[in-house]
C-alpha cells in the first residue's frame, strides 16, 4: 500500500519535473540583463555576505532570523579559511581549464596534422595514377601482342604451304 502511494507522488512530481525543467526559466546573459552572483564565472567562489554585530557585555540581541554567536578570532578564522579554498579550488579549477585547452589543442594539432598527410599522400596517389594512365596511353604492348600474333599466324601458314608441294613426292 505505502509503495502505491510513493508512486502516486512520485509519478506526477517527476512528469511536473520534465515538464518544467529548471533550463527553461534560466536568464541569458546580455548587456540589457547583467550577470548575477549564480551566473558568474565558475572560477569566482565569492564569499555570503555576513551580517554581524558586536555585541558588549551586558547587551542583548534580539535576532529576526537565526543567529550565531562567536569570537571576533573564530570569525576571522572562518573568512580566512574560506577564502584559501576559495583560491585554492580556483587554483585547481584554472589548472584544470589550461590542461583540457592543451589537450585539446593538442588533439587538434594531432588531427589537422593527419589531415594534411592524408591530402598530400591523397595527392600523391592521385600524380600517380594520371602518370600511369598517361604511360598506358603511350604503351603500344597490345598492338605488339596482337601484330606478334599475327605475324606468328601467317608465318605458320606460309610454312604450311611451303612445305607442302615437298611432301608430296
Amino acid at each position: 500500500m505505502s509503495f502505491y502511494i510513493k508512486k502516486a507522488v512520485l509519478i506526477p512530481v517527476l512528469c511536473f519535473g520534465l515538464a518544467f525543467p529548471r533550463s527553461l526559466y534560466a536568464q541569458e546573459t546580455t548587456p540589457e540583463n547583467p550577470p548575477t552572483a549564480t551566473t558568474q564565472s565558475a572560477l569566482q567562489l565569492e564569499v555570503p555576505e555576513f551580517s554581524y554585530s558586536i555585541l558588549n557585555r551586558g547587551q542583548r540581541l534580539t535576532a529576526s532570523r537565526d543567529t550565531y554567536l562567536m569570537t571576533p578570532e573564530s570569525f576571522a578564522r572562518i573568512t580566512t579559511e574560506f577564502q584559501f579554498m576559495q583560491r585554492r579550488y580556483e587554483l585547481y579549477l584554472t589548472e584544470r581549464l589550461e590542461l583540457a585547452a592543451l589537450d585539446n589543442r593538442l588533439r587538434t594539432d594531432l588531427l589537422t596534422n593527419q589531415n594534411q598527410f592524408l591530402e598530400t599522400e591523397l595527392g600523391r596517389t592521385n600524380r600517380l595514377l594520371v602518370e600511369l594512365q598517361e604511360k598506358r596511353q603511350d604503351d603500344l604492348t597490345p598492338l605488339w601482342v596482337a601484330v606478334s600474333f599475327v605475324a606468328g599466324c601467317a608465318l605458320t601458314v606460309g610454312l604450311v604451304y611451303a612445305l607442302k608441294p615437298g611432301m608430296e613426292q
